[in-house]
């Protein structure tokens, strides 16, 4: 598939454009896992032309550039279509804070889909105050706008809303999980859910932004509960090494305590070397045209 992008775009590079990229894809798991569809393939194939050939290093800078790219792209469909009478600027940010509500919906339920009313009933409680100056159309017509103004969103066979990728669903909910969730609730979560597999990208996600004394706090609790609960232990203690590896303010205290408290668990993942896409890495291979990925080895032959 990425080979296939390249022939049809003639003017995006060289052979050896084409070589770097794929190389760049064998050696990050986290960016091959991306690659399930043609379309996320021709938005991050434009990204790294974009970029110049190089994508952000860490799994949040991936995640994040690509969440946002989707935010705000408009799909090649929507070109000639009427708006609705609600529409909606995907760079004033609320395109944005819509998918973050949506997403966090389908987290806290454990589902990859969900149907256009329950989509309605999630925005509508939060509409007057994203959209105070927007109220004249239904709240119906903003979610007909949010799936024709970005990419982040497509509709399922059986006539429901997901995410594009998993990846991208938490994403937009660990931004969520940041931002607007109250305090407390977000501080119980993130201790009580953090050893879940459905939850780990998300809460992993969320840590990398809090202020340092909160995630000085949580690194805490969640030694606590491994502490508690040794047959969660492994889980929690990766996760903190992870997040601590990823942050820009580091606690060298704090850090020397994680990281002796991660290299307990011999025989698994090493710690502090980033998230790792559970649910992404978990999928099949997907044979991609020219280029075959294999999700699970990140790896890629031509």
């Amino acid at each position: 598939m990425i080979s296939d992008w390249f022939l049809a775009h003639p003017d995006a590079g060289s052979d050896a454009d084409e070589v770097m990229f794929l190389s760049q894809v064998r050696q990050r798991p986290k960016l091959a896992a991306l690659f399930t569809s043609a379309f996320l393939c021709d938005v991050l194939c434009d990204l790294h032309q974009r970029l110049r050939g190089h994508f952000p290093q860490g799994a949040w800078p991936l995640y994040a550039l690509l969440g946002e790219n989707l935010a705000i792209r408009v799909p090649p469909t929507s070109a000639g279509l009427p708006q609705g009478s609600s529409p909606l600027n995907p760079a004033d940010g609320r395109s944005a804070q819509l998918l973050q509500l949506l997403a966090f919906h389908l987290i806290e339920r454990s589902l990859d889909s969900v149907s256009p009313v329950q989509a309605v009933a999630a925005i509508a409680p939060w509409r007057p105050w994203l959209m105070p100056d927007q109220l004249t159309g239904t709240t119906e017509e903003v979610l007909h706008d949010l799936l024709r103004e970005t990419c982040a969103l497509e509709s399922t066979p059986n006539g429901g809303l997901a995410f594009v990728h998993p990846l991208v669903r938490d994403y937009f909910g660990a931004l969520y999980l940041s931002q607007w969730a109250e305090e407390d609730d977000r501080r119980l979560l993130m201790s009580s859910m953090a050893h879940e597999p459905a939850w780990r990208n998300v809460i992993g996600m969320a840590a990398i932004r809090l202020r340092r004394p909160d995630f000085t706090e949580l690194a805490h609790t969640l030694a606590e509960r491994a502490d508690a609960e040794p047959h969660h232990a492994r889980a929690l203690d990766l996760l903190v090494a992870d997040c601590l590896a990823a942050r820009s303010f580091r606690d060298p205290e704090l850090d020397a305590t994680v990281r002796e408290r991660a290299e307990r668990h011999a025989g698994g993942a090493q710690a502090g070397q980033g998230l790792q896409p559970v649910r992404a890495l978990q999928m099949p291979p997907v044979g991609c045209g020219r280029a075959s990925l294999d999700l699970q080895a990140g790896q890629v032959t031509v």
